[in-house]
């Protein structure tokens, strides 16, 4: 297959084995290319759709340029910082009241600290609590700019969010924090500086007092997750120190409405950021409640209340009309963002004359209740609380992550049962085309994906994987879809399962029994040992080999689950320089798995699952058949709704 070199800037993030003379460098191939040919198609879908005529790009872009967005509530100082960065007047208008002064994007040039011969572009973008123009409207522009600098290939060098030091009224400051955080998502987080602005407008004990309250509570979790907060002094020095620190670190190829806009296809109002301003029918009901107060409070219909009733009604009116006339995917969407007893009121409220019916039957659910004792079992169908949504299960087999917890495990309701209530922020969309059935492997694939995440693999190191079950060969299939030449070795006692860890991306498939596999593995890399080797075993036998086998100054992580502690030979650790480390499940990895696997980067999942039952057969042929007969089987999907025919191992 013909190839072509380009270098690693969206898979090897925190590389920690990384030395002066390591390549960063993947063989990608042919097929490949036309991805980008894709997402480009994207971007001019989407911007035919949200692009205006008036909108405002560069002339000249280049795809060497890295971008900075300077965003922040209205009076924070954006202009005055790009006008101060530059030390020219009058490059961004600057408002000296409370009117808004930028209501369109606008751009300057600045010539790259570092990097002769590029450019900074940096972006002068209107707050969101604009005086004349809509929030809505607001991120619309800002972003149909990234969209346009997505599809010119310019990278994101990261994101300055100016705060003024002394605005007092904290509840619109907040509001637009928050969406300023969903648009750039956690990827970007590491690339964004918080930057405290107007010092001199207020004593400097009420600014310390603030500035804590801001690292202490609204703040913390970004600066948590490697944001940094600095104070702008108003100085040209100040400005561009704030510059440097965002160029330390890598650019981005996008943030996180870029990414659910292009690579997602969403629309606006479904992407998070998009979700935080456009109007919610809890919202809008309880809007109309608190006018119909105040009326019968006044006993007469004062003008401003009814105009406000009137404008009320009209907008609920036009969300109803667009939810009646979705074609695709049903309601699915909606149900995200609604809770259904709104929606129930909302439609009795507007359109009928009687209460529509939201049932409340029984469900089926496997539960509990000791070591060997589970039972299939009608209980009550799950309410769904403020911020959750009622999800019906189709295929299950996995779990949803809940902080160090997991739903399923430690409450919550489970996945096998019919329906489950949920936080919406637990919830992912797949992407357009990808069935249900591979949406219920995304679970155990985030476990692999952030693993290989966390272990710093780029293309041409050399891989151990210990052990061959199911998170065992989903690491294969993911390494191998990241580099097709590597060297991954898998060891693996069972026959049938060293078999599956060959076709799905083993390069050598060795048995512990009867072969020495620190000497095969020394054979297979020149002598030198494998760069990373992942246990997925979790015995002691595991571990034996998998020090040996890798290199000085190599990197072993832990997968695995541990039933007895092991015994580490921490003297041959310290000789040879090991990282050893261990992951947990996984942390915020979701959007950027579901996009590769959307794209079509990890392909043959559904091979990896090897039957599929009915809610009640969940005990037989599901945990007994793991139990005693686990070399046949890598994933058994469930279906709760009893719907599904059963399927054969496919080994």
């Amino acid at each position: 297959m013909d190839s072509v070199t380009s270098q690693v800037d969206d898979f090897n993030l925190d590389d920690p084995t990384l030395t002066d003379n390591d390549e960063a460098f993947v063989m990608v191939p042919v097929e490949e290319q036309k991805l980008s040919k894709e997402k480009k198609k994207h971007v001019k879908r989407y911007l035919s759709n949200d692009g205006r005529p008036e909108d405002i790009f560069m002339d000249d872009p280049k795809d060497t340029d890295v971008i900075i967005p300077i965003i922040g509530i209205t009076g924070a100082g954006k202009s005055s910082f790009i006008n101060t960065l530059l030390g020219e007047d009058n490059v961004a208008r600057v408002g000296h009241d409370l009117a808004s002064q930028t209501d369109q994007i606008q751009h300057v040039v600045y010539p790259h600290p570092y990097e002769r011969g590029k450019r900074v572009i940096v972006i002068d973008t209107p707050g969101f609590d604009h005086t004349t123009v809509d929030d809505r409207e607001i991120l619309r522009r800002i972003a149909v700019w990234l969209a346009r600098s997505y599809h010119a290939d310019m990278k994101l060098a990261g994101i300055i969010y100016l705060h003024e030091i002394s605005q007092n009224n904290i509840l619109p400051v907040r509001r637009n924090f928050d969406t300023f955080s969903k648009l750039c998502g956690p990827s970007a987080i590491r690339n964004v500086v918080l930057a405290t602005t107007k010092w001199s407008d207020i004593p400097e004990k009420v600014g310390e007092k603030r500035e804590k309250l801001l690292r202490d509570e609204h703040w913390k979790d970004m600066l948590d997750h490697g944001s940094v907060m600095l104070r702008y002094e108003g100085t040209q020095d100040s400005a561009r120190s704030i510059i440097d620190q965002v160029l330390t670190h890598e650019p981005l190829d996008a943030v996180q409405i870029q990414r659910e806009l292009i690579d997602l296809n969403k629309i606006l109002a479904e992407t998070e950021a998009g979700r935080s301003l456009y109007y919610s029918l809890d919202g809008l009901l309880e809007a109309q409640k608190i006018t119909a107060a105040r009326l019968q409070e006044q006993g007469s219909v004062h003008p401003e209340y009814r105009r406000i009733m009137l404008e009320a009604d009209h907008k609920i009116r036009s969300l109803l009309f667009k939810f009646k006339n979705l074609n695709s995917p049903s309601l699915s969407k909606v149900k995200v963002w609604l809770d259904l007893e709104s929606l129930k009121l909302l439609l009795n409220r507007v359109y009928l004359r009687k209460a529509l019916p939201i049932k409340h039957f029984n469900m089926k659910a496997a539960r509990y209740y000791g070591p060997g004792d589970i039972r299939v079992e009608d209980i009550a169908v799950p309410a769904a609380s403020t911020g959750q949504v009622k999800v019906k299960v189709e295929t299950n087999a996995g779990r949803l992550g809940r902080k160090c917890n997991f739903i399923g495990i430690c409450g919550w309701g489970g996945g096998l049962s019919e329906f489950i209530a949920v936080d919406t922020k637990y919830l992912h969309v797949l992407p357009q085309g990808v069935p249900l059935e591979i949406g219920a492997c995304i679970e155990p694939l985030a476990v692999a994906w952030y693993a290989i995440k966390r272990s710093g693999f780029s293309a041409g190191k050399s891989v151990l994987v210990l052990g061959a079950g199911p998170i065992g060969l989903f690491l294969l299939k993911i390494l191998r879809s990241f580099d097709p030449s590597a060297i991954i070795i898998s060891s693996e006692p069972a026959t049938l399962r060293r078999a599956q860890a060959l076709k799905h991306g083993a390069t050598i498939a060795l048995d512990p029994r009867g072969v020495n596999v620190p000497q095969e593995v020394l054979k297979a890399t020149g002598g030198i040992g494998v760069d990373i080797a992942f246990d997925a075993a979790g015995i002691q036998a595991g571990l034996d080999v998998a020090l040996p086998s890798v290199r000085t100054r190599g990197m072993i992580v832990n997968v695995a689950v541990w039933e007895k502690s092991p015994i580490i030979d921490v003297n041959l650790l310290l000789m040879k320089e090991i990282s050893m480390t261990g992951i947990l499940a996984y942390d915020r990895v979701h959007p950027e798995l579901l996009a590769a696997v959307g794209s079509g980067k990890i392909p043959g999942i559904e091979d990896l699952i090897t039957r599929k039952i009915a809610l009640e057969d969940v005990v037989e042929k599901g945990f007994n058949a793991l139990l005693h007969n686990k070399d046949a089987h890598i994933k058994i999907l469930v279906n709760p709704s009893g719907n599904m025919l059963e399927t054969q191992p496919k080994l």
